[in-house]
Order: C-alpha cells, then sequence, then structure tokens
C-alpha cells in the first residue's frame, strides 16, 4: 500500500460529498467541467489533489483553503465508511 502524500486525495477519492456542495456536482459533471472523473480515476495519481478541490469549490462560488474551520466542516460532510471501504 503506497501512503498517501496529501489528505486533499481523501477528500476527493469522497466524491460524494461533492453533491452536498451542489447537487449537480456528480462524478460524470466532475469529467465534464475538470477533466477527470472522482469515481472512476485512482486520485492518488492526482497532480496537485490541492488544486483540484480548489476549482471545484470555486466552481460552486467557495473557497478551498485549508484553514482549520473549513477542514472541519469538510471533514464532517465526509462519509468515512465509504473512504475506508
Amino acid at each position: 500500500m503506497r501512503a498517501i502524500t496529501e489528505v486533499e486525495v481523501w477528500f476527493l477519492a469522497e466524491y460524494n460529498h461533492f453533491v452536498k456542495l451542489k447537487s449537480s456536482l456528480t462524478p460524470d459533471t466532475n469529467q465534464e467541467i475538470f477533466g477527470f472523473n472522482p469515481q472512476t480515476e485512482d486520485m492518488e495519481t492526482r497532480r496537485k489533489p490541492s488544486d483540484d478541490l480548489k476549482q471545484i469549490y470555486n466552481h460552486v462560488g467557495k473557497c478551498f483553503n485549508k484553514s482549520e474551520k473549513q477542514l472541519n466542516r469538510l471533514g464532517s460532510n465526509l462519509d468515512y465508511e465509504f473512504i475506508y471501504i
């Protein structure tokens, strides 16, 4: 098992939380807009996962800045069972 170098990879891999930001932000929509599908691709291969998250969040009028408050909010929206499995 490879070590994940950025926690943002987990946030990308748990793609279910994107629909909580905007209901139309599905993996297929993500593919159309941003050029990658977190449901079918290995997010560990993304070069800059934090930039990917910034783009997704900017698209829905939010920002991703790694503040403690934001990370806590994001963490509360993640499905940890989905990540674990």
